[in-house]
């Protein structure tokens, strides 16, 4: 829960007209803008329990966070020819490939042996 403002506020008051520099000036002082961070500024101060992210700095630390994460889509099921470096295979599919060598091993070094 939120704590009750307890600094000193000297924006707009009450029956007062309203201008485009109090607003600004009340809404300063209600924000910190003095506390927000930009993109270029992240690294610097994310662990900082005073600062807030400006959207920009937000939308790019979500951004970069999606390259950790593991694409689906570039899974496959069977390694061919035709696999790309994009994609990697599932255990499944080293599996069946080693086992697939394997077995043509056996049956060339068979064919091998009935020769001989």
């Amino acid at each position: 829960m939120a704590a009750p403002y307890t600094g000193g506020y000297d924006g707009i008051g009450n029956g007062q007209l309203l201008s485009a520099e109090s607003m600004t000036a009340a809404l300063n002082q209600m924000e910190k803008v003095a506390n927000k961070v930009t993109a270029a500024d992240w690294d610097a101060n994310k662990y900082d329990d005073v600062m807030y992210p400006s959207c920009a700095a937000m939308a790019a630390v979500v951004k970069a966070s999606y390259t950790d994460v593991e694409r689906l889509g570039n899974r496959v099921a069977c390694i061919s020819e035709l696999s790309t470096d994009d994609q990697y295979p599932t255990v499944q599919a080293v599996t069946d490939a080693i086992l697939r060598m394997s077995r043509l091993k056996n049956m060339f070094s068979a064919g091998q042996r009935a020769n001989n």
